[in-house]
């Protein structure tokens, strides 16, 4: 096949090569969502034992065990709602893992976060908050928008260039007839 027969024939060739990336591309990412799943929680009673130096939290969390969460414990006071105090000494099972399961533990250092005339009680609880955290893919949706686009402008470019002449033309260039002299000594 000539080039020219390969250039007469690039719109159809382009134009049903472009329609189906472009549907390939809009399809996958809809595809693609994962299915509903039910919510992460806390099941159990939040156990909380205390000694003279920490706190010692047990909780059972219900959920994907491959799936990511964000953990906050907060402290509360019954029959308070503006009361609460979050737990920012606390290690273990807090904050962002991978904590599906039973017997999770945190470690909190309370006196650092309580108030110096703290007293306690019994209207004093702690409360375990869990939300599934979105998991960051190594790419997602836009780089098939990016792709698609690419495809596009590379066949937008390839249609807008100028048409080659019918005409095979050899690029011709003068030489001397004979080196120029040289020098002599």
């Amino acid at each position: 096949m000539s080039i020219k027969n390969i250039y007469n024939h690039r719109k159809p060739v382009i134009g049903a090569t472009i329609v189906p990336l472009l549907i390939f591309l809009l399809w996958i990412p809809s595809e693609a969502k994962p299915a509903i799943q039910k919510q992460p929680y806390v099941r159990n009673p939040i156990h909380l034992e205390i000694n003279q130096e920490s706190a010692i939290i047990t909780y059972d969390l219900v959920g994907d065990p491959s799936g990511t969460y964000e953990i906050v414990a907060t402290l509360v006071k019954e029959g308070d709602p503006n009361f609460h105090i979050l737990l920012k000494s606390a290690t273990g099972d807090i904050g962002k893992g991978k904590f599906a399961g039973n017997g999770r533990r945190i470690q909190w250092d309370y006196k650092k976060d309580l108030p110096k005339d703290f007293t306690g009680g019994p209207e004093y609880s702690v409360e375990i908050s869990v939300r599934q955290v979105e998991e960051e893919s190594g790419g997602g949706s836009w780089v098939y928008y990016v792709l698609g686009g690419a495809v596009i402008a590379g066949g937008v470019v390839y249609l807008a260039r100028p048409k080659p002449s019918s005409e095979a033309t050899t690029p011709t260039s003068t030489l001397p007839s004979s080196p120029p002299g040289r020098p002599s000594f």
